[in-house]
């Protein structure tokens, strides 16, 4: 059913709020784990467990919860997903060591994995909105948006109320968000329409779009690990340089910000332009940048610089990523079990590399060999890009 511009842009605004919440939480434990790591005794080690616990529960939110959406509603699948990310946060205060933390972070992840997707597959469902890159990318800027949200809050409140304050916030707001949703999608299609089977995954790959599959399934692991490293140890590796809390929350202010620049741009591009041949080139760039931190990060100034400018056109390239997942052919009917689905192994790499970034620090490798991680994912992410390019025009996602 074809809604009215103002209705449509409620939907739009809705969906935002969601992935900002997704991006708020995320941005207030990068933020919050150098002081709750020093007022918990945590090794610097174990945040890199700790990042990797929320990715892991995201992965199964993600599939688990696009799939459940598109068979028992997604509404209510997603009003639920928020009220668990927001429960897991209120709670996030009363943690007094790792075991707590872990088991708290991962089941925050689940109802954060689920929420984003559900809320994408929702807004790109009404009319007109559908093929529509910007509007895409659009939602997805939450993401960063939300991580501006959370550096600006950490700068004014955390001095003053402690580590635990950012998650009191982030576990309140959410209750706004599970209103505004069910006021915004109350009418929208959340489910499959009776007497239709129900969709299964194993509907994304027919033969004619299986290319595009596959390659999409190598892109979004490796792409998704450039964003992942750079949100989640920037502030702890500014922090180890020396540098003051007020400076670590505005550097991060500035990486979101151009992280949300960056998506809007793209997506605006993209609506212009050869959107795959886009993504595929934004890869490569992201890489280059981090490259760039490889050789340039002993310099607070050029790591601020690069790390901004990497997360410019990764969370863009994301952002395009999440539009092609939404156009598969073969999608008809799952938007949020492809969206979910695609999401959910960027989320493996993610985890992947959070764990591996642990390690590097533990063998010696330093900030930088995190940073390389990110570099290769980069690369790999490109060339499956571009790879999906060269399929025949039937065959691919864009």
């Amino acid at each position: 059913m074809r809604k009215t511009p103002s209705r449509q842009g409620l939907i739009v605004v809705a969906a935002l709020a969601v992935t900002l919440l997704d991006g708020f939480d995320a941005m207030s434990l990068a933020l919050a784990a150098p002081p709750m790591a020093k007022a918990l005794h945590l090794p610097r080690e174990a945040l890199g467990v700790v990042f990797a616990s929320v990715l892991a529960g995201m992965i199964g939110g993600s599939v688990a919860g696009g799939a459940l959406a598109d068979r028992l509603g997604r509404l209510k699948v997603l009003i639920g997903s928020i009220v668990v990310f927001s429960v897991a946060a209120l709670l996030m205060p009363l943690a007094t060591g790792l075991a707590f933390i872990l088991v708290n972070r991962v089941i925050a992840g689940v109802g954060l994995g689920a929420a984003a997707p559900i809320a994408l597959a929702l807004a790109t469902d009404v009319a007109g909105l559908k093929r529509s890159d910007r509007t895409v990318t659009i939602i997805w800027s939450g993401i960063p948006l939300g991580g501006v949200l959370a550096a600006v809050f950490a700068y004014l409140a955390m001095p003053r109320w402690g580590w635990s304050s950012i998650f009191v916030v982030g576990g309140l707001v959410p209750i706004l968000a599970a209103f505004l949703a069910a006021v915004a999608f109350k009418d929208t299609a959340s489910s499959a329409a009776p007497g239709k089977p129900r969709p299964r995954l194993t509907a994304l790959a027919r033969r004619e779009t299986l290319g595009s599959v596959l390659l999409m399934a190598a892109m979004f692991p490796f792409g998704y690990v450039t964003t992942s490293l750079l949100v989640n140890w920037a502030p702890t590796i500014l922090s180890h340089q020396g540098a003051p809390q007020g400076v670590i929350s505005a550097a991060f202010s500035v990486i979101n910000l151009a992280s949300v620049a960056g998506s809007l741009l793209l997506g605006w591009l993209s609506d212009r332009l050869k959107a795959g041949w886009l993504l595929a080139v934004c890869w490569l760039c992201a890489a280059l940048a981090l490259a760039g931190i490889v050789i340039l990060g002993g310099s607070l100034v050029w790591l601020c610089a690069l790390a901004a400018l990497a997360s410019t056109i990764a969370a863009g390239a994301q952002g395009l990523a999440l539009a092609q997942a939404n156009r598969l052919p073969a999608a008809a009917g799952l938007e949020s079990t492809a969206v979910g689905f695609f999401v959910s192994l960027g989320r493996i790499g993610q985890v992947t590399a959070l764990a591996l970034s642990g390690w590097a620090l533990t063998w010696g490798f330093g900030e930088r060999g995190v940073m390389l991680l990110g570099l290769i994912g980069g690369l790999v992410a490109a060339l499956a890009a571009f790879a999906l390019q060269r399929l025949p025009a039937g065959s691919r996602a864009a």
